[in-house]
């Protein structure tokens, strides 16, 4: 019989057994056996945040809804996501091939677009796959597939969850060291703010290591520890798992009370969120407490909860074991019809799946039945291969001693290591840090000196620029003050000179006057002196000295410019330049040098000439810009 037909025939017989045993009272026999604890595999089985029973339907309709939307998706990283959430779901509804499936059609895309972040995460979604489907040397492989491109691009993330799922994984073959060593490694990881979730499930994988060889003491330490951040980060999902692992642990260290009041947590967050599969365990858990107690009927009840649940979750071995459970309470109860359908079976399951302590305890249970019944001769035979699994589990139990022994030696000595690489691990953060602090200081500081250095000479400049601004001021006003006098005196000058010029225009006007009179009218020695004045030239070189003079400190540097731009100039002409340079008109500067209008005319026209100037060109102008 294959494991599938297995899984319908306990359902169809579940129906009907429950009725038939459904008031069945007897003492739970069997109350010391060790329960199986809970892991969670890292980056796939998050906090549920569903407030109702329902999240079948809801986990339903989002595999539906994500379906349709990946028909009209076109082959990108986005498909690429869909599809690795889609798997995500299908695992989460234990459609485990259906979810293998999806994730290697992921990788297959991912590796056709280079997306390598989407394929790092369907590997992990193939590793968990194999895991759930009890195939560890694939899951191994693929989980290994997720480390090493985890690190190849530095996704720090995947790194913390591929060594928790392969500390999960070897924790599952019983290899306990090298779970340590791999949970460890997670642990270390994942000491960040934004990694606490996955310090809290490497804290929970490390106690459940402890848990299984029997270390209680240290298991609850590191389950508080995990239970404890995943109630400050609120992940309900986690925290319904811590709640199971201390009582599991309390239930072995036989502190009922303690056991009960975290398995009541337990439940009681499991049904809030929809979250069955953890029932049986806790259901489990209660019923042997109670059997314990000699409370039978609530041991009973409890029993048949956890039943109903792992059927309907597909949870195998805890069907064989509660139906052996179940079973030794009908035979107390002298109900041996119904205590046979039930371990036979449970007989069919623990065999089926090689579980030899279950399948024990039913030879025993079968054996006693039988002799109650007068079946001497199948009870002798049902009791010999109780003895012979009983001595195989014992001689298998005295190796696991003796291993758990060494276990504990090699637990010791990877632990010691562990923490000395964390001491070096913090003592190189501490280091690191405080190269940083020094580092930090000595910038600190030489930003300040140069801040404070920088205002000194920006200061020191201001005052620079204030001094020199005042004295450019000063010497500005000064220069300004001695133009405007050189400009006053010069025109003051040109006034003179042409007051001097229109007294002698007079003088020629009275002496020409006098030269029409009779020669005894007028005196000989006037007529002189008035020929005399008429013939003084305005600018002798004494008045062009001091007209230069005065021209140049009203317009510095004149005189050299037009002698580097005219170098050719007559003194006439230069004359004519400096009388055009103070904008006097034609009558003007014909007045001052003593000629007609029409010569300084004649005088423009010949400087125009010798310029190069065009008939459009404007002499004025050109003087102007010397």
């Amino acid at each position: 019989m294959n494991r599938f037909s297995i899984k319908y025939f306990y359902l169809f017989l579940l129906l009907s057994i429950t009725t038939l045993c459904s008031h069945a009272q007897s003492k739970h026999s069997n109350s010391n056996k060790t329960k199986d604890s809970i892991s969670i595999n890292l980056e796939v089985k998050k906090s549920a945040g569903i407030n109702s029973g329902n999240s079948q339907l809801i986990l339903e309709r989002e595999v539906d809804s994500l379906k349709n939307i990946l028909k009209s998706q076109k082959e990108d990283t986005n498909k690429v996501n869909i599809i690795n959430l889609l798997t995500e779901k299908l695992g989460q509804l234990g459609y485990k091939d259906s979810s293998l499936q999806y994730a290697k059609s992921a990788i297959v895309l991912a590796e056709k677009i280079a997306f390598k972040m989407g394929k790092a995460n369907a590997l992990n979604n193939s590793g968990v796959a194999y895991y759930e489907l009890g195939n560890y040397p694939m899951a191994l492989k693929f989980y290994l597939r997720y480390l090493n491109i985890s690190q190849e691009i530095g996704y720090k993330r995947g790194m913390i969850a591929s060594y928790g799922n392969i500390g999960n994984l070897y924790r599952a073959q019983g290899n306990y060291p090298k779970a340590l060593e791999y949970d460890f490694k997670s642990l270390t990881l994942s000491q960040e703010p934004r990694y606490k979730s996955y310090t809290a499930t490497s804290l929970g994988n490390i106690g459940l290591i402890y848990q299984v060889m029997g270390d209680n003491i240290k298991a609850l330490d590191y389950f508080f520890k995990a239970l404890s951040i995943n109630q400050e980060i609120k992940n309900n999902y986690s925290i319904t798992i811590d709640f199971t692992n201390i009582s599991l642990s309390y239930y072995q260290e036989k502190d009922y009370a303690k056991a009960l009041e975290y398995c009541f947590k337990a439940t009681a967050l499991a049904q809030g969120i929809g979250y069955k599969n953890i029932l049986t365990k806790d259901f489990e858990i209660i019923g042997g407490v109670y059997s314990d107690q000699n409370d039978l009927p609530k041991a009973q009840d409890y029993c048949f909860k956890a039943l109903k649940i792992a059927a309907e979750t597909g949870d195998i071995k805890s069907v064989a074991e509660l139906y052996s459970d179940l079973g030794s309470l009908c035979i107390m109860l002298k109900k041996y019809k119904q205590a046979r359908i039930l371990l036979d079976s449970g007989l069919v399951i623990s065999k089926t799946i090689g579980d030899r302590p279950t399948t024990k305890d039913n030879y025993r249970y079968l054996a006693q039945i039988d002799s109650a019944t007068g079946n001497y001769k199948a009870s002798d035979d049902e009791y010999k291969l109780y003895i012979i699994y009983r001595d195989s589990i014992i001689n298998q139990e005295s190796i696991q001693k003796i291993t758990q022994m060494e276990l504990n030696q090699q637990f010791q000595k990877i632990e010691d290591s562990i923490k000395v690489e964390q001491a070096k691990a913090i003592s190189i953060k501490t280091s690191e840090v405080n190269r940083k602090r020094i580092v930090i200081y000595s910038i600190t500081a030489i930003l300040l000196i140069v801040i404070i250095l920088a205002i000194f000479l920006i200061n020191r400049q201001q005052a620079k620029r204030k001094k020199d601004k005042a004295i450019f001021e000063r010497e500005k006003y000064q220069i300004e003050n001695e133009l405007a006098k050189s400009k006053a005196t010069l025109d003051q000058y040109v006034k003179d000179l042409m007051e001097k010029n229109a007294l002698l225009e007079q003088s020629n006007i009275d002496l020409e006057s006098i030269k029409n009179l009779k020669a005894k009218e007028i005196d000989e020695e006037r007529i002189e002196h008035l020929e005399d004045l008429n013939n003084a030239t305005l600018l002798t070189e004494d008045d062009w000295d001091k007209f230069k003079d005065l021209f140049g400190k009203v317009y510095k540097g004149f005189f050299i410019r037009l002698k580097e731009k005219l170098p050719d100039l007559t003194p006439a002409e230069i004359r004519f330049i400096c009388l055009t340079k103070l904008k006097l008109d034609t009558k003007q500067m014909a007045s001052i040098l003593v000629v007609s209008s029409d010569t300084i005319k004649k005088s423009r026209y010949r400087l125009r000439k010798k310029l190069g100037l065009s008939d459009d060109d404007n002499i004025e102008g050109v003087i102007a810009s010397i």
